[in-house]
């Protein structure tokens, strides 16, 4: 266990900020304390109220034990961050249906448009990279993937459920004077914090990669109730995951999203690696939360469209998990997500 007596190692001196305070965001953050000491995290409501009290903590899946636990600097709304000075990098790491507003709030807050500053985006789907460009046209976009699996016990408290990859890599050709580093510099604070990362030519490739594999994985998880290992382990629930996975694979071909891809091997490893995931979707539903299907099969189903792909199995999980969500939002439903 890692606590704040012990001395941060291989600090690339970034000064971060990461807005949400979900799943991803906890278990990041968690990670970032240990590793740098300019990181400060944003929170609202009780997520803030119970983080500044007690602090992050981050557990093993295989043993439970923790192997974060921090004190650390976290800020209660995106509105406040303007009073902490310049940031290298702002990683909105909130639900892709969250980001536009999030955006618009990092615009109000006047501390985006500053020199050296870039916007990174971790959200699982694809088309939050547009609306982070149409926010700032002049500053640079950052994306991240990863198949790292997380898992929020509570508002301070996350699981790593799994250890997987991150990737990163500017969106497309803006840059700022000095700022062209800045995704290596980034690669080495997760790294150094033990979250291995690569920089990516190409990271549009692997935003579609990562689609593939949420398409194939989260709505099945989420509509059945199950963790990532069950889904590998029934006959049933694999083919429907077999078959959302060789429709996304096909609209990505068809417009040329993706090159040398194996979707049904990469979403059987990623099952494999995070046996214990309870996929984000699945977690939306039990919060009673919005989904990212939206910016998920949603998206494959319009692209597909566009591209003359039919994609029946992807166009019923859109209705049925929109459904669900209709059914979550109703707070006198007495429905439970864990039947």
């Amino acid at each position: 266990m890692v606590t704040d007596s012990e001395d941060r190692q291989g600090s690339p001196g970034l000064k971060v900020c990461i807005i949400g305070a979900g799943s991803i965001g906890k278990l990041f953050f968690g990670y970032l304390a240990a590793a740098i000491e300019d990181v400060y995290l944003v929170a609202r409501g009780s997520s803030y109220a119970e983080i500044s009290t007690r602090g992050i903590e981050v557990r093993s899946s295989m043993t439970d034990e923790v192997i974060q636990e921090r004190k650390v600097s976290v800020v209660e709304g995106v509105d406040k961050i303007a009073a902490l000075g310049v940031f290298d990098a702002i990683i909105v790491a909130v639900k892709a249906p969250d980001v536009r507003e999030v955006l618009e709030s990092i615009r109000a807050a006047s501390n985006a448009d500053l020199s050296r500053v870039a916007i990174v985006l971790l959200q699982n789907g694809i088309g939050v990279e547009e609306l982070a460009r149409a926010a700032f046209p002049t500053i640079p976009i950052i994306r991240i993937t990863t198949t790292n699996g997380a898992y929020s016990r509570s508002t301070w408290s996350v699981t790593h459920t799994g250890e997987g990859e991150i990737h990163l890599g500017f969106w497309d050709d803006v840059r700022r004077a000095g700022s062209e580093a800045i995704d290596v510099r980034l690669r080495d604070m997760f790294t150094n914090a033990g979250l291995p990362a690569t920089c990516s030519m190409d990271i549009r490739e692997k935003v579609w990669e990562k689609v593939i594999v949420n398409a194939g994985i989260n709505p099945v998880g989420a509509l059945f109730q199950v963790e990532n290992g069950r889904i590998l382990e029934t006959p049933e629930l694999l083919r429907i995951s077999e078959h959302l996975t060789s429709e996304a694979v096909a609209v990505a071909r068809a417009g040329k999203f993706i090159n040398t891809f194996d979707g049904l091997a990469a979403v059987k490893s990623v099952l494999e690696r995070t046996r214990s995931n309870r996929n984000s979707m699945l977690q939306d539903l039990e919060r009673r939360r919005r989904t990212e299907i939206e910016f998920i099969n949603c998206a494959l189903v319009r692209y597909g469209r566009e591209l003359g792909i039919e994609t029946p199995w992807n166009d019923m999980m859109v209705e049925v998990v929109h459904g669900f969500e209709k059914i979550a939002r109703d707070k006198d439903n007495p429905l439970s997500f864990r039947l």
